[in-house]
């Protein structure tokens, strides 16, 4: 079987505050920017935990997918300002379309902040609130500069989420198969709240697949397994030595593992 890889990635005044600039092209070499922005929050995932992560993207597409929007972040445990300085445009262009972006870590557990990103000297102003279920940032009145999706749900501890394809309907009765192989093995098929959780999202209690998955039949996967990823990997191993011709399984997990079957 034909193998896929699916990859589910005014001024505040603090104290105490840290200044980082993400790129630093000198001041003079930067485009100027000409366009919204487009923030995304997302989670960044590891073993060491997840973390609380800001993408930045221009809403216009640039002419070489390596453009890069220079950002300046001025954090504190008060708040944070992100200020657009402009575009990066490396001596060589990777020729295809695409957004100019940055991403970020911040470190901001559970709490209300002020937020304030400055695009092209207009400042954009709002708040972040985080608690134990996930993260919500609204700005107030956006001038060119907008959130994507206002909430994100942070992931259980313990999830796996993907996709099942194949390519022939009759293998339909395999999906089920390896479902009750997890179910066995103590895997816990929970109904997640509807929602918006970065990597996925939930809409009347069942995960959304991919617009492009490249199989003919695919069903999502999520559950939660605290049985430990390599326990996983050789359940996948097991199922797809004697199936593996007919059906593919791809996982992402919330410490960041990214587990295809073919590949085990």
């Amino acid at each position: 079987m034909k193998n896929y890889i699916f990859l589910f990635i005014s001024a505040f005044t603090f104290c105490s505050c840290s200044t980082e600039v993400s790129n630093e092209p000198d001041q003079r070499d930067l485009a100027p920017i000409e366009s919204d922005i487009k923030v995304t929050l997302l989670e960044h995932l590891s073993e060491e935990g997840p973390e609380f992560k800001i993408r930045s993207e221009t809403v216009e597409l640039q002419p070489c997918i390596n453009f890069y929007l220079t950002t300046e972040f001025n954090y504190a445990p008060e708040g944070l300002k992100i200020n657009y300085p402009g575009i990066y445009k490396p001596e060589v262009c990777f020729t295809a379309l695409g957004p100019a972006t940055s991403e970020k870590i911040f470190p901001y557990e559970n709490g209300t902040f002020e937020v304030e990103f400055v695009n092209e000297g207009v400042s954009n102003k709002g708040e972040l609130i985080v608690d134990d279920e996930k993260y919500f940032m609204k700005l107030f009145s956006p001038v060119n500069v907008f959130v994507d999706k206002e909430t994100l749900y942070k992931i259980p501890e313990n999830s796996y989420w993907g996709i099942i394809g194949y390519h022939e309907e009759s293998s339909a009765g395999l999906a089920q198969k390896f479902r009750n192989e997890l179910k066995a093995e103590n895997a816990v098929f929970k109904q997640y709240k509807d929602g918006n959780y970065g990597y996925f999202e939930v809409v009347n209690g069942k995960m959304q697949l991919p617009k492009l998955h490249g199989y003919w039949f695919a069903e999502p996967v999520i559950f939660q397994f605290d049985g430990g990823v390599e326990q996983l990997k050789e359940i996948m191993a097991n199922f797809a030595s004697e199936h593996g011709e007919e059906i593919n399984i791809s996982l992402n997990s919330s410490r960041g593992d990214e587990i295809h079957s073919y590949s085990l």
